[in-house]
């Protein structure tokens, strides 16, 4: 797994975990949230990825891990969906149909 770094957009990063590769969350003394590498961050849907790929932990990383739920945990997943439906309706309604899109396109 890569390095993370000192620094997030929340401040000095104080402790991170990888769940999988390209992944990692990462705490600071006040905040923190989800860092995807550059070549995980470029799955998101361009409409809904993040520059640099970070997303907070309060209401972003819900994009992240409903983006692409494979690299997380399923309790996770469930908490992100939950998050998608109340903070961004819309983009939950986007992402179920792609998923619906590109089953029917993969067949």
């Amino acid at each position: 797994m890569k390095y993370v770094g000192k620094y997030s957009p929340w401040g000095q990063i104080d402790h991170s975990e990888s769940p999988s590769e390209g992944v990692h969350f990462v705490s600071t003394p006040g905040h923190g949230g989800i860092k995807l590498e550059a070549s995980v961050n470029k799955l998101v849907p361009e409409t809904l990825r993040t520059k640099g790929g970070w997303y907070e932990e309060d209401c972003e990383y819900a994009i992240a891990v409903c983006a692409l739920p494979y690299k997380f945990s399923l309790t996770n997943v469930k908490y992100a969906v939950k998050s998608m439906r109340r903070w961004y309706p819309e983009e939950w309604e986007y992402l179920k149909a792609l998923r619906k899109y590109n089953k029917i396109v993969s067949k």
